[in-house]
């Protein structure tokens, strides 16, 4: 949801916040062809529209106060969720992976800022896969029998190049620890798929 709606922020942003005067349902569905079905949590965009209103308009969910700017726009952006949602996973992993890199050509921020954002929103669309692969096993791994899983401790250190994304998966879904060798199986099978939406050229 974050790196689609990255890619529409500057044209959500102009497209304000909030109409002066409330639209009703009626006009809602006549004037943009959206009924208030879309936009419940039935919907198939639905955490698409929630994330999109947290973001940019202050948690305001009701579409009935929303910009004909807007309006128009979301049309755009639930066609471009649905074609993500359309294609396959290793289409969608390589669509993942050039929205990433694109966001880092336009991005005016920071590099450690950059990074941060993406590392983000990178681990956002992996979420419930790495909450279902468990935050720790019960016995750590050796060294040896994390190498033969065909991992080397270096790749999860500070001076890897994923590092930032580990760190911040770390952070957010394993309680800050660090430490590879308490990793879970799935875990680790999880990973490079992770890295390589990541990872720069």
């Amino acid at each position: 949801a974050n790196l689609i709606l990255d890619e529409f922020a500057d044209r959500i942003v102009a497209a304000s916040a909030v109409r002066e005067v409330s639209l009703s349902w009626q006009e809602l569905e006549e004037d943009s062809g959206f009924s208030k079905s879309a936009f419940c949590s039935t919907s198939s965009t639905f955490t698409l529209y929630r994330v999109c209103c947290k973001r940019f308009h202050r948690g305001n969910w009701d579409p009935r106060r929303k910009t004909d700017a807007f309006l128009d726009l979301w049309a755009q952006i639930c066609d471009d969720a649905t074609e993500v949602d359309d294609i396959s996973a290793e289409s969608r992993l390589a669509l993942l992976r050039r929205r990433v890199q694109e966001f880092r050509d336009n991005s005016v921020k920071s590099f450690f800022s950059r990074e941060i954002h993406v590392a983000k929103a990178v681990l956002k669309e992996y979420a419930d896969l790495i909450i279902a692969a468990g935050a720790s096993r019960n016995d750590p791994l050796s060294r040896q029998q994390l190498e033969d899983k065909g991992f080397r401790t270096a790749e999860f250190s500070r001076s890897s190049r994923t590092f930032t994304l580990y760190e911040a998966c770390c952070s957010i879904f394993h309680r800050g620890s660090l430490d590879p060798l308490h990793k879970t199986d799935a875990f680790l099978d999880l990973w490079p798929q992770i890295c390589d939406v990541y990872v720069k050229d």
